[in-house]
Parts: C-alpha cells; structure tokens; sequence
C-alpha cells in the first residue's frame, strides 16, 4: 500500500467551555516577534504579548508553547507524557520577514511580523498554518481562567477533515461542520482531527472544546484553567487508500 508523509499538529490546551462566536478571531491584531533565542533544543520568541518556544523534539516533533504572560509552563502534561527526548539535528535560518526551524523531515516557520507558525514539508509545500492564538482572562464560577482561541489556515485547499472521536451525526467528512468535543452518554471525542492533504492536529486537552470548520480557517475555542498553552507538532507516515491512520 503506498505511503506519504503526513503532519499532526497537538495543540495542547487544558480547556474547560466553549463560548466564543468564531467569526470574530479571523481579525485577531497581529503578535509580532520582538526578539528571539535559538537554544539547544530549539527557538524562544519574546512576542509584542507573550513568549513563544518551539522545542525540536525529534525530526518529525516540534512542541510550541505558548504563554501570554512571559513565563513558560513546567507543569506536567496528562497527556503526551514523554518529556526526555533525544538530540536531533536541526538548523535555524533567518530572514527580515521569518525565522524558520528546519528537520530532515519539516519545516517550521515563525514570521516575526505576525507570530503565525506555518508548517511545510522539506520540499517547501505548505501544510498549515497556525494563523494566530489567544488567551484572553475570563472568571467562569468566580475563577481566574482564560478564553483559548487557535485559528489554522488551510491555504484554500479542498481537503476532507477526519476524526474527532465518535459522534451521533452521521458525518464522516467534517470540512464545513462544527463539532463539540466532551464525554457524554454515545459521544467520545478524541481530540484528533486528520487532515487528507497529510496533517492532522491534536488539541491537547481534558475538559470540553469545540472545533469549528465552517469558515476559510477552522477554529478552536473554550476556556480554559490558568495556564500557558502548549502546542505539540507532528510528522509521520500515514497510509493511503485507508480509513485507518497510522503514526509512528
């Protein structure tokens, strides 16, 4: 069976309740890039508001954290609990518009105007693009939380949206839909949505969210407990000519 390359995104966000109308995000001001750091394991970028890293996992991993307040989050993740992560090589290039993160396998780039992530594969086509984030402080039941927002472009592409768990609406194709992600009495939801043009994203979560597909860029939203969030980016085989997508 042939294979191709395929990309996950995890966006990893502790949410507690979708609220928002997500026509309104779409003009999000811009978060520019002030200043950057390459380290180690990857790149911190100080935002007009906030901080950005992105942690080169593996050849096919980037974790992005974000954080509006400046300070990076150490808490630990319930979900994707693996933390110790090997060397990989990588290499950063620069320009006046972008910084880019480079693998053997994807490519990652910040524009230092916007704050936006695009991802591409080596051979430069574009994927996905993580058009803008917010976290915006909200009091749900008299507690300290933030409104999550992550808007993704998907470049004008025709491409079929697969996944989210098991649902009641006879939908297999969620392109134009907008799904509502909790546990209840036939509802599970995986938080997985696959992509056919060969990206997924995984919003990384334990509390109740929302995906909506029905505009040009799907979105994201629910509030969410007082924490930075944090965005996990993955690359993997994944077979064709099957409804089954296997990451390894």
């Amino acid at each position: 069976m042939p294979k191709q390359r395929s990309t996950l995104i995890c966006l990893g966000l502790f949410l507690l309740l979708t609220s928002a109308p997500i026509a309104h995000a779409q003009w999000n001001p811009p978060n520019p890039v002030t200043s950057f750091e390459k380290q180690a394991d990857g790149m911190v970028f100080t935002l007009r508001s906030g901080v950005l890293r992105l942690q080169v996992c593996s050849e096919s991993i980037v974790h992005v954290i974000y954080s509006p307040s400046g300070t990076l989050p150490t808490r630990k993740d319930n979900v994707v609990i693996k933390s110790d992560w090997a060397a990989t090589p990588w290499t950063m290039e620069s320009t006046d518009k972008d910084v880019s993160i480079r693998t053997s396998r994807m490519i990652a780039t910040v524009n230092r105007s916007t704050g936006a992530i695009a991802y591409s594969d080596v051979a430069g086509e574009k994927l996905v693009e993580e058009a803008s984030r917010t976290l915006t402080p909200a009091k749900v039941n008299g507690e300290d939380t933030y409104r999550a927002e992550s808007w993704l472009s998907m470049y004008g592409s025709e491409e079929a949206l697969y996944g989210l768990g098991q649902h009641q609406a006879g939908v297999w194709n969620y392109r134009g839909a907008s799904v509502d992600l909790s546990q209840e009495n036939t509802e599970i939801a995986v938080p997985l949505l696959v992509s056919s043009k060969g990206y997924g994203v995984f919003w990384n979560n334990t509390s109740r969210s929302r995906v909506t597909t029905a505009l040009s860029i799907p979105s994201t939203s629910a509030r969410k407990l007082p924490t930075p969030s944090t965005i996990t980016f993955f690359t993997a085989p994944i077979s064709t000519g099957s409804s089954r997508a296997i990451a390894n």
